[in-house]
């Protein structure tokens, strides 16, 4: 059943009999509707499902580093954080020679700025302790680096104190985001 939202020149939104009506962008739109759904489930679509899983997966346990490390991608592209880390990490994602999935775990990107990116010198885990080496870039003041470690075997993700990329010491706590005039604050 259609609602009809400004009277009987308005809008509307649902459907009546073929056609459909609904607002997008403060505008109104009417299409045909489609009774077949499209769903063929071949196995070039299922494949592609179970990456997007996959993808899904690995973004909502690295949501605290995706929600700091993709705020400034998200805020110019008014999408949220999981959205931008989905649009630039596709292509790590994909089919191993058995057919299980496979991630490119160095390409992966959980940031994305104005910054270059900083060259790792090395990585060890003694103790249960990780320690990284990084190249120190006087250039990049008030720039900061923070580590963050995904344990594949427990799907677990950890994020160490920032720390400042020029000084290599301790960086100043970030202020809290303030909410974007472009997002509705339920986002």
């Amino acid at each position: 059943m259609a609602k009809l939202i400004e009277g009987i020149l308005g809008g509307f939104s649902g459907r009546v009999g073929t056609v459909v009506g609904y607002c997008r962008g403060g505008r109104w739109y009417v299409r045909a509707y489609q009774p077949v759904i499209k769903d063929k489930r071949s196995q070039a679509q299922l494949a592609q499902r179970g990456l997007f899983k996959a993808m899904i997966g690995l973004a909502s346990r690295l949501t605290p580093a995706i929600r700091l490390g993709m705020r400034a991608m998200s805020d110019r592209e008014v999408l949220t954080g999981g959205n931008c880390f989905l649009r630039l990490n596709s292509g790590c994602f994909g089919y191993d020679a058995e057919g299980g999935i496979a991630v490119d775990y160095r390409r992966l990107q959980l940031s994305e700025g104005t910054a270059p990116t900083v060259a790792c010198l090395g990585a060890s885990v003694e103790g249960g302790v990780a320690r990284v080496r990084f190249a120190k870039n006087t250039r990049l003041r008030g720039a900061q680096v923070q580590l963050v470690a995904f344990d594949e075997v427990s799907q677990r993700c950890c994020m160490a104190e920032a720390v400042d990329v020029a000084s290599g010491a301790p960086a100043p706590p970030r202020t809290p985001r303030q909410p974007s005039a472009s997002r509705r604050p339920d986002e």
